[in-house]
């Protein structure tokens, strides 16, 4: 192998395309890197839960494992809508070990919340003082158990966890502890969030944006009677983007990017 050739494999190895239609072509280095957490936003309806799912879909198809984890929706529920819409058979690829989509119960969760917000604990969470394997995460307050170490890891959604918090600041600390957990799996990390069809923010409290290496917008943009889907890369630390807003659809085939065409 030559010196070119290593420097490619390497920039390969550092980086995971998101490989949701030709959204990667609006990223100059065609992906995102390893230990990065990207925030998915956009109102009701704009398709990010099938943004995320057809990410870790075609991830899977291509040798990269993926863990979804679901708060809002049950696990089922939402691998059912995948395959009737989609076609999608996540079933089939969690039997071959290439995805695990899993339920975090908000009971449980809230039950376990106050503990996890003591400050000796948030800091364990962020500087890694907590013994945890490879084998394991440590998130929400509580150690996960992987069934695999995966290469990308789906948060849906943290609107449902910010919804929990009272304190504003109590949930940036959470938020950092979290975005810091993940990023030290060194996978590719997607948070979703649910905003306004046209948003001012990107989130509710007006703090995911700043602790994430990565921002990605999904709009239902509205022009008369009309709307029309549009995605936009507004922040990406690791490489330059895209500047303009890209129309797509959501069709049989999951999320379609429009590039070359105008929104209106």
């Amino acid at each position: 192998m030559t010196i070119a050739e290593k420097d490619v494999q390497e920039k390969s190895d550092h980086l995971l395309p998101l490989r949701v239609s030709t959204v990667d072509q609006m990223i100059e280095a065609s992906g995102l890197e390893r230990g990065s957490t990207l925030l998915l936003s956009g109102g009701c309806g704009s398709g990010k839960t099938i943004f995320a799912m057809q990410s870790a879909y075609n991830a899977a198809l291509n040798g990269e494992r993926t863990l979804y984890l679901t708060i809002e929706e049950s696990n089922e529920k939402i691998k059912r809508h995948m395959k009737n819409s989609f076609n999608w058979d996540i079933d089939s690829l969690e039997k071959k070990g290439m995805m695990a989509v899993k339920e975090i119960n908000s009971i449980e969760f809230l039950s376990s919340l106050e503990n996890c917000m003591k400050e000796a604990e948030i800091k364990q969470a962020i500087y890694g003082d907590i013994n945890i394997t490879p084998a394991q995460l440590f998130i929400f307050g509580k150690t996960i158990d992987l069934p695999f170490k995966p290469d990308r890891i789906i948060v849906d959604s943290i609107s449902a966890l910010a919804a929990m918090f009272k304190d504003k600041d109590h949930y940036r600390l959470f938020l950092k502890a979290l975005v810091d957990t993940l990023n030290k799996n060194n996978s590719l990390n997607i948070l979703i969030n649910e905003t306004e069809h046209e948003p001012i923010l990107y989130n509710k409290l007006g703090v995911e944006e700043f602790l994430v290496d990565g921002v990605i917008g999904l709009y239902n943009i509205r022009k008369g009677e009309l709307r029309r889907r549009a995605i936009e890369v507004v922040k990406l630390r690791s490489s330059d983007h895209t500047k303009e807003m890209v129309p797509y659809t959501i069709g049989r085939d999951g999320i379609r990017i429009l590039r070359g065409e105008r929104v209106y």
